[in-house]
């Protein structure tokens, strides 16, 4: 009884789960109906496209969130067959499709060859599993592309293609090496002064403070670095400005000083400030001690007098003086018992007003005038700001109150002597503050650039390959590690190039020969050297210490010094010192300056030096950036020689494809057969052959990868320009064979 139980539920379980099986399939099921493929003629490289339609079957719809990949195969007829172009996208359309209901998917794809294909469509579920698919029986045919342009155009393009692709990827591989190599071989492009000056806006707000530049002055600096190589401000209007001040042309010192910061505050502020005083006439008429029936007789008396002085002509020809002085006694009669406001003010007292106002706001003006103008200066604009902007222009001022200023308020009598030696030593006082606020910020700026200098030096010492670092370490030890530095490279140049020459033989009696005489010819310099030590020890009445001399760190330029000093020379890489540019170098001073290092004493900078000594250095680093590219280049082609050679990849060989007899009459110039080079050294393949194409391709690669992808461009570009050239031809041809017909 309990079997049978237990076969019913057995059968129940089964029964059910068949049924929600069948249930699941039937809810809703996809079938692709058709695939329509292009019917006419398709040439290879033409872009087609696949039509493939599907349709929901089943009783449920597909749901909105479902998610479906239809993917598009192009098969050829090899075993097993391969895919040669695809299409495969997310299905986008299927979701909340009816049962009964169709949508289709376009695949738009490019044959890349000619041949019969088999277009072949699946769609997928989320979890990858094909739920439809379908092949097309009719198979895709593609015909060859028909090329309108002649065919020897054709292989010239084609040639061209090949030569410079096969060159780019050479040159991809020569920089790849040059890459990994070019730190050891101190080939690292190095940052230069102009870089840093460029650069330093960059290191704000953190790093230009430890340059010694304050907070304040951060800004300033930043906008000057920016602006390092314009000229905005003519040196002529120094001078006038200058001129104008000594004669007492306040008008035309405020028009120069327009010109020269048009963008500036410092004028507008000057202007407004007078227009406040006027407003305020009794504030300002506090100042003056005299009183002003006093004032009014001076000023008709002055007026009378100075009519014909030069230096007051520009105040006193708009003042309509005439009409003036024959209202001042109706005018002082008004005055008398009653309090001056600003609407009883002539015209001549405005003009006097303003004009003490620019007195008294002329320190001010400088200051802001210099704090403006310090952003727009560099190099030799630092020099005139702070010694004729600041240090002449101070006196000028001075000597144009004393002369112009003074003797006009006495001759008005607007003023006693105390208070126009009050208002001189109250303008003197600000010309002071300004010539220390501008000093200051100048020089906070000098220290700056010679931080910055000196951390270029130290970064371009720093940036050197470790067999010069080397060097280096040797070079500044005692005598004797140079030696034995100076043995172990003769030595090693002598063994490289006796088995260079004699490879079957390298140490023979000539290597030995060879180290015997670089062993005499280094103790010589080492006793002569020696020598040298102990006569400059005697003659300053100090006892020779021999082991100092030998490990210590040598105070007199060594052997290894004067060959570096060699090397730098003919490399064009000696430094400059900025406090001797005109003297000639002695030995002892090449010695000081070709050495790689940083001296801290090498950059005070001054304004009358700075741009100086950075037009120098930059100057130097330039030349040392052309030696660099040079070696560079250099490196680059024996790289690509190599790589050509080992891969051996044929410049002339493959320009023969285009330029048909290239290969011929290029390599017959010379060939050196692999077997002979195996034969002296035995490390070359026997079957690599050096020719004049191999030279040419590492040549090539050499130009850099850059320029071969430009030439790949620039033949894309050819080839289609070339292509409808021969189009409009032959349509112009046709529409004359029409025209004859007719």
């Amino acid at each position: 009884m309990n079997m049978h139980k237990y076969l019913f539920s057995l059968v129940f379980v089964l029964l059910l789960g068949w049924q929600t099986a069948v249930y699941a399939q039937t809810s809703s099921a996809i079938t692709i109906t058709t695939i329509t493929q292009p019917t006419g003629s398709v040439e290879a490289g033409e872009e087609i496209g696949i039509n493939v339609t599907y349709k929901v079957g089943g009783e449920q719809p597909i749901a909105a969130d479902a998610q479906y990949i239809i993917d598009v195969d192009l098969l050829d007829n090899a075993t097993p067959p391969q895919t040669v172009a695809s299409c495969r996208d997310l299905l986008t359309g299927i979701q909340g499709l009816q049962p009964g209901q169709d949508n289709s998917y376009t695949c738009q794809t490019a044959v890349p060859a000619a041949g019969s294909y088999t277009v072949t469509a699946q769609i997928l579920d989320s979890n990858n599993l094909v739920v439809a698919s379908q092949s097309e029986q009719t198979p895709l045919v593609v015909s060859e592309a028909v090329n309108i342009l002649p065919s020897g155009v054709v292989q010239i393009f084609a040639g061209l293609a090949i030569f410079s692709a096969i060159m780019l990827i050479v040159a991809v591989g020569t920089e790849t090496v040059i890459d990994s190599v070019k730190v050891a071989l101190g080939l690292k492009r190095k940052i230069s002064s102009l870089d840093a000056l460029k650069q330093l806006g960059a290191y704000l707000p953190g790093e230009l403070a430890d340059f010694g530049v304050a907070q304040a002055g951060q800004k300033q600096v930043t906008t000057l670095l920016s602006e390092m190589q314009e000229v905005v401000i003519p040196a002529t209007k120094l001078p006038d400005l200058s001129a104008a001040v000594q004669a007492g042309n306040l008008t035309e010192a405020l028009t120069v000083l327009q010109a020269m910061a048009p963008d500036s505050t410092a004028v507008s502020q000057l202007v407004q400030n007078a227009q406040t005083l006027v407003a305020n006439i009794n504030q300002q008429l506090e100042a003056v001690t005299q009183p002003i029936a006093t004032l009014l007789d001076g000023l008709k008396q002055g007026l009378e007098t100075v009519q014909a002085s030069p230096p007051l002509q520009p105040y006193l020809a708009a003042l309509n003086l005439p009409q003036q002085m024959s209202q001042l006694d109706q005018f002082k009669t008004t005055l008398e018992g009653l309090q001056v406001d600003a609407s009883d003010v002539t015209a001549v007292q405005h003009q006097l007003v303003a004009l003490i106002n620019q007195i008294r706001t002329w320190g001010d003006t400088l200051r802001d005038l210099a704090a403006k103008l310090a952003k727009q200066l560099t190099g030799d604009w630092l020099k005139k700001e702070r010694n004729q902007l600041v240090g002449q222009a101070e006196a000028a001022i001075l000597a144009g109150f004393d002369d112009s200023v003074a003797p006009l308020l006495s001759l008005f009598r607007f003023a006693d002597p105390q208070l126009v030696a009050e208002t001189r030593t109250a303008l003197q006082t600000s010309l002071q503050t300004a010539v220390q606020h501008t000093q200051a910020t100048t020089d906070a700026y000098l220290s700056s650039v010679s931080n910055l200098l000196e951390a270029v030096e130290i970064r371009r010492h720093e940036t050197q390959s470790p067999v010069r670092k080397l060097w280096r370490r040797l070079r500044g030890a005692g005598a004797a590690y140079g030696t034995a530095a100076l043995w172990l490279v003769t030595t090693l140049f002598l063994s490289i190039l006796l088995y260079l020459l004699r490879p079957s033989q390298p140490f023979g009696p000539d290597f030995g020969q060879g180290g015997l005489w670089s062993a005499v010819v280094i103790a010589i310099t080492a006793v002569s050297g020696y020598i040298i030590h102990s006569l400059k020890h005697q003659r300053g009445g100090i006892q020779p210490d021999l082991p100092r001399w030998l490990f210590a760190k040598p105070e007199s330029p060594t052997v290894l010094s004067y060959i570096e000093v060699l090397w730098n020379w003919i490399h064009g890489q000696t430094e400059l010192d900025p406090t001797a540019f005109s003297a000639p170098d002695s030995l002892a001073d090449a010695v000081a300056k070709s050495l790689p290092g940083v001296d801290p004493t090498a950059f005070q900078l001054t304004p009358a030096n700075l741009a100086q000594v950075v037009l120098l250095r930059s100057n130097q680093q330039a030349d040392e950036e052309k030696t660099r590219l040079r070696l560079t280049r250099f490196t680059a082609m024996i790289v690509g020689a190599v790589l050509a050679y080992l891969l051996q990849i044929d410049a002339a060989t493959l320009l023969d494809k285009a330029l048909p007899g290239t290969a011929t009459a290029v390599n017959q110039l010379f060939v050196i057969p692999g077997p002979l080079l195996h034969a002296r050294w035995a490390w070359l393949p026997s079957q690599l052959n050096i020719t004049p194409g191999i030279i040419l391709t590492g040549l090539a690669a050499s130009a850099g990868s850059a320029f071969w992808h430009e030439q790949l461009e620039r033949l894309q570009a050819a080839r289609q320009l070339t292509e409808t050239a021969v189009q409009i031809a032959k349509g112009a041809q046709t529409a004359v064979g029409e025209l004859g017909d007719d």
